[in-house]
């Protein structure tokens, strides 16, 4: 466990944590890391439970010779503290990008809003083929602004 905790390094955490990508090889190890803590920890009081008394004595020594629990405990809270970095790192860029959206959508709805308004201001003429031509440059235009204003988005 200790050998696979020294593994990762601070960097593979650091690029962990800036990185969005989906495939998450630190976030996993840290996973299978943390259910083998657990495993161990649990492998662990099976033998101190043992029925065989010198046995049982034995692996009581190791334990307190070795500090193991202590270890087993430091080794698991590091890896939860670090798995928590993160899985609040990936809560914080789902919020990030739910932001975006919304910011977005809301844009979108205020231009047709402007439009929707500019109509209601401008009548549109009574000649039908008058009314369609209207009705065309008012979509473009705001197609226009649509465009425009992602466009900059992007570029920034």
């Amino acid at each position: 466990l200790n050998k696979h905790i020294s593994n990762i390094t601070s960097k593979d955490i650091i690029l962990e944590l800036n990185s969005s990508a989906k495939n998450n090889y630190v976030f996993d190890e840290l996973k299978e890391l943390r259910n083998k803590a657990t495993i161990f920890q649990l492998k662990q009081m099976f033998y101190s439970i043992s029925f065989y008394h010198e046995i049982n004595q034995f692996y009581q020594k190791l334990l307190t010779t070795f500090n193991v629990e202590l270890l087993v405990k430091d080794n698991k809270d590091c890896i939860s503290e670090i798995h928590s970095l993160i899985e609040s790192k990936r809560e914080k860029d789902k919020d990030d990008e739910e932001k975006v959206k919304n910011k977005k959508l809301e844009t979108i709805l205020f231009i047709l809003t402007i439009a929707q308004v500019w109509l209601g201001i401008f009548n549109p003429p009574e000649n039908l083929i008058w009314r369609i031509v209207f009705y065309l440059v008012v979509a473009f235009l705001v197609l226009i602004i649509v465009f425009n204003y992602f466009n900059k988005k992007s570029k920034h």
